[in-house]
């Protein structure tokens, strides 16, 4: 019997219709109903290994010869071996295969091979074609004779034997069934068959069947006595209702098959790890449907691309800005520190400005943050670390002012609630989610921006080098702009929003390498010429960016697109919304009362995680160690590069005065002494002391740090009275102590500062004093070990 076999008729139908069956349907070419009807074949299914073919042009006898010349010649090297000329005409044909055969078939001389191509032309078209109609139609057995029944799979094993039975003694038309269960049998080949030997006589095997994905995945199991007992009832229903997502599987085998739908085993008794293992599977699976829009978009060929990209050429361009077109915007004497302090101001406004907007037309659905604001926060991080790279490559900025450190400063500016303290986003709890949001996108900036895990002065000093890296091609390359694409499709594949971060990202850092490009061509002349390989021309910028937008808008990407537009504004491809918004930016620095009041926030005390999982965003231990160990505050280090008036270039003197106009009266006295606290705060990144220096070069380093801290809290009313006189005094004292000694040299860049001005000749030109109430002495002893190591 048949069901001696399969065991259960849901699994054999539902194996024959989605595995073996296909659903009639008509060829195109056969639809006319007044040559042919098929309409009772609608309604039912056939098995694809019955069915009769219908004559197609045969074309392989054909074919045969044609690849037999090509073989042929080519394995002579191209020597003077010619190939057929049948074969030169089939190749040099234009069109489909059938358009070249007719070629052929006008130029053969060859009789019999003329006639071969005369069938086929000629059979191309016609409507002498066989189909056999399928004739059965497994579904109505259960449906209909053995609905009623007690035991279906009685029922249905009766049913078969005797149609079968009939096969002999007329003919019927659902004899053909039997045909069809006779193919099964003699197609069950290694393992099944022998499984099947398995199940029939060893009672521990056992068949399985798994329920749909969304319940718990419990298993049926079905011995071979299961069918002869009266008191099974099998729900007919059962396979009906499962759809694709909802798999089943049919096994012949003795264990589950390893899919993450189902548990890895059968166990008696249940472990709680595998349950809270299954659980897991269920939830991801379930969010995974919200989490996605749509399937994933796959890498792309190597044959789309030959088809898709036109010019092959590398991208070059020397052409002279048109001046005329750009406005002045940028100023290259802001000092880094001061101008990240503005960046955290301006987008605190910013922030603002978003909250006290009573209109909620800007939030697109799938977000509580305004379209736009991760655009600017983005934009203007991008644009403060670029300017740092602009400073450090024109030797205007000292090596201390670490590169990465400006994001690092933004990002953990915004991430914590106490830092924003004073501004109106710590009394907004909807602010606070902005700032987590400025926080959390001004990271991926210096993943774009610099080589990672590469941390080398040659390497990372450039606007560009690091997106290169990161897509692994360079602007000039005419696949540049797939290679940006093939990138972010693997975070939109994840569906995260690192995908939307992502491209705002390198969107933003392919702006500013145009936007500098532009202004120190136009204004700045001879810095321009300096660092002019570090920057990509505006022209190759724009066909990059008009590259990708086609991309994004193409059949293939257009589903990132969409899902980057459910987040964030179009405003990203628009050069003029983004221009506008780093003029504005710009504008808000020139203003005097930002340079003089802006003050930087102290966040030494915030932890930062080194090792993360965000493809390369992090920072050097280095630089956390910089700013967690520190010992001045944030107001200091924005003064951190001091030139004394009687410097040598004129530059110099210029940027002394700058620092000099914008600290206050009172910390005069500890931007005089600045050189010297530089040198003593240099030991650490020139190596550790010997052993016999650790212990002093420790206990100065801690006077210094309870120095630096501000008044002592023993005396608050006498501290004040005597502050005043003690700043003079000492003031006067350095005065006096220059005019002496002479003007210190500093030397920035890639050098680090030399003073001429030793503490030991301090200390003897000072008298001696009590310590004061506002700062401690140092110890001289351990100062002069300092500089020695330096």
């Amino acid at each position: 019997s048949f069901l001696d076999f399969v065991d259960e008729p849901e699994q054999f139908y539902w194996f024959v219709e989605h595995f073996l069956s296909v659903k009639f349907r008509v060829p195109k070419h056969l639809k006319d109903k007044n040559i042919h009807n098929f309409t009772p074949c609608l309604n039912r299914s056939w098995v694809s290994e019955f069915l009769k073919e219908y004559e197609e042009p045969f074309v392989n006898p054909v074919m045969k010869f044609l690849d037999k010349e090509q073989r042929l010649f080519f394995t002579y090297n191209f020597g003077d071996v010619e190939p057929q000329e049948e074969y030169k005409v089939f190749l040099s044909s234009v069109g489909s295969q059938m358009t070249a055969i007719k070629n052929l078939y006008s130029t053969v001389e060859d009789e019999q091979r003329k006639q071969l191509l005369k069938v086929i032309i000629e059979n191309e078209s016609t409507n002498d074609i066989s189909v056999q109609c399928p004739t059965y139609n497994i579904k109505l057995h259960y449906t209909k004779e053995c609905a009623n029944s007690n035991n279906i799979l009685k029922c249905i094993d009766e049913f078969l034997r005797k149609t079968c039975e009939k096969k002999t003694e007329s003919k019927h038309p659902s004899a053909d069934l039997c045909e069809h269960l006779q193919f099964l049998f003699e197609s069950l080949k290694n393992p099944y068959l022998d499984n099947f030997k398995k199940f029939m006589t060893n009672s521990d095997f056992t068949l399985i069947k798994p329920q749909s994905v969304w319940n718990v995945p419990i298993f049926d199991i079905y011995k071979p006595k299961n069918y002869l007992d009266s008191v099974q009832n099998l729900d007919t229903e059962c396979f009906k209702k499962l759809n694709s997502k909802n798999l089943i599987f049919l096994s012949f085998h003795d264990d589950i098959p390893n899919n993450p739908y189902y548990n890895v085993e059968l166990q008696e008794i249940v472990k709680l790890s595998t349950y809270t293992y299954s659980i897991f599977d269920k939830l991801y699976n379930f969010f995974f449907v919200f989490k996605k829009s749509g399937a994933p978009i796959s890498p792309v060929s190597v044959k789309e691309l030959s088809h898709n990209i036109t010019d092959f050429s590398f991208k070059e361009d020397n052409s002279e800005i048109q001046c005329q077109n750009v406005r002045k915007s940028l100023d290259l004497e802001v000092d880094v520190e001061t101008m990240k302090g503005i960046a955290a101001e301006k987008l605190c406004k910013i922030i603002e400005k978003f909250i006290l907007t009573k209109d909620d037309a800007g939030k697109p659905e799938k977000s509580d943050i305004h379209r736009g604001f991760r655009i600017l926060c983005i934009l203007i991080s991008t644009h403060v670390e670029a300017y740092n790279i602009v400073r450090q490559l024109l030797n205007m900025e000292s090596m201390i002012s670490l590169t990465r450190y400006t994001s690092l400063y933004i990002h953990k500016f915004f991430k914590s609630v106490t830092l924003l303290k004073g501004n109106f986003l710590y009394k907004n709890n909807k602010a606070i989610r902005y700032s987590r949001a400025c926080s959390k996108a001004s990271l991926h900036v210096p993943s774009v921006l610099y080589r990672r895990n590469i941390y080398i002065p040659e390497t990372f000093l450039s606007l560009y080098l690091g997106l290169s890296n990161l897509v692994s091609s360079n602007p000039s390359s005419p696949f540049f702009e797939y290679a940006i694409i093939e990138f972010l499709v693997t975070y939109y594949n994840k569906g995260s929003e690192k995908f939307v971060l992502y491209f705002i990202s390198i969107i933003s850092v392919l702006y500013i390498n145009e936007y500098y490009y532009e202004q120190l061509s136009c204004f700045y002349p001879k810095e321009f010429e300096l660092i002019k390989s570090r920057m990509i021309h505006p022209n190759i910028v724009d066909r990059i960016l008009k590259g990708i937008d086609n991309l994004m808008k193409s059949t293939r990407y257009d589903k990132m697109r969409t899902m980057y537009l459910d987040f964030e504004s179009s405003d990203i491809f628009s050069r003029e919304k983004v221009f506008t918004a780093l003029y504005n930016f710009d504008s808000f620095i020139k203003t005097n009362e930002q340079l003089k009041k802006k003050n930087l926030e102290e966040i030494s005390e915030i932890p930062v995680q080194l090792e993360t999982s965000n493809d390369g965003i992090g920072y050097r231990k280095q630089d956390v160690l910089y700013e967690t160990d520190k010992p001045q505050t944030m107001d200091e280090a924005s003064y951190e590069e001091t030139v004394d008036e009687d410097a040598h270039h004129v530059n110099e003197k210029q940027h002394s005065a700058h620092f000099l106009d914008a600290i206050a009266e009172k910390d005069i006295l500890e931007e005089k002494t600045k050189d010297q606290d530089l040198e003593i705060e240099l030991y650490k990144y020139m190596g550790p002391l010997k052993e016999q220096s650790k212990s002093t070069s420790a206990a100065s380093t801690s006077d210094e740090l309870s120095g630096s801290e501000g008044p002592s809290t023993e005396s608050t009313s006498t501290g004040n009275q005597g502050e005043d006189k003690t700043t003079d005094n000492t003031y006067k004292e350095m005065e006096e102590l220059e005019e002496a000694e002479g003007t210190s040299n500093l030397k920035k860049g890639l050098e680090f500062y030399k003073s001429s001005l030793k503490l030991d000749q301090l200390d003897k030109e000072k008298p001696k004093k009590k310590k004061s109430k506002r700062k401690k002495k140092r110890d001289s002893s351990s100062d002069r070990n300092i500089i020695r190591r330096i």
